[in-house]
């Protein structure tokens, strides 16, 4: 079974690494669209044979069009299982994932999201340092079985007659943890495909999280150390 974890990425070296084992030790293929970073990102791909390919958006978060170039990569490719998520969030299974796929009797695997958030902690292994979390979405379908006019749009999968099961486990984003200069310069190019036509509904917590400077207040929210999840979030300490 072939089963393909796929994403677009701006400037993600901070998570690359840890992401390209978490697909080894979930026995993923990858296949990552550049969309031109300039942090190394490419060139790391590059220096390990990652298979990739790059997109120009003309320096736009244009979501719109990195989705598009993903059906059309994942439509090429033709895996038998697809694994959408973006590169600062990972699937937490008590089995591998693929595992969890094969088991699969329905056509997508829906589970729960959990975001963790910046409370101002010093900068470190990000799995060791972060572990404050809000609400979470109580259903993510974003894990697949191949559909040649199966479609993205932002984090929702279109495909006709799904059939979803309950994944045994959760998605874990670790977007919210990213430092403010990053942050900061991605809410600079979401406005900027605001300005050319893009979906003004993808992205409209930006402006709420930079005028909080991107640190979210502790006492709001939950620590994952004391949930129900402490036991499969610390799998994040074997990448």
């Amino acid at each position: 079974m072939k089963i393909l974890y796929i994403t677009h990425i701006y400037n993600e070296m901070d998570f690359l690494p840890y992401k390209l084992e978490w697909c080894k030790q979930n026995g993923l293929g990858v296949h990552i669209l550049d969309n031109y970073s300039k942090d190394g990102s490419w060139e790391y791909l590059v220096k390990h044979n990652v298979s990739r390919e790059r997109i120009d958006t003309n320096g736009m978060f244009d979501l719109l069009t990195l989705q598009r170039a993903t059906v059309g990569a994942i439509n090429r490719l033709k895996p038998d299982w697809i694994v959408y998520v973006g590169l600062d969030t990972f699937v937490l299974t008590h089995n591998s994932l693929r595992l969890e796929i094969k088991k699969c009797q329905g056509n997508v695997l829906g589970g729960r999201w959990i975001n963790i958030h910046n409370t101002g902690e010093v900068r470190g292994n990000p799995f060791k340092t972060y572990f404050y979390y809000g609400n979470i979405k109580k259903r993510i379908e974003l894990i697949y079985k191949y559909h040649p006019k199966a479609r993205l749009f932002g984090d929702d999968l279109q495909l006709r007659n799904k059939k979803v099961e309950p994944l045994r486990g959760i998605y874990v984003n670790f977007g919210n943890v990213k430092p403010s200069n990053q942050r900061n310069e991605t809410y600079i190019r979401r406005k900027m495909a605001w300005q050319k036509g893009i979906c003004r509904g993808w992205g409209t917590h930006y402006p709420v999280y930079k005028s909080q400077n991107w640190i979210w207040d502790p006492k709001k929210l939950k620590d994952i150390r004391k949930s129900e999840y402490w036991e499969l979030y610390q799998k994040l300490w074997l990448l």
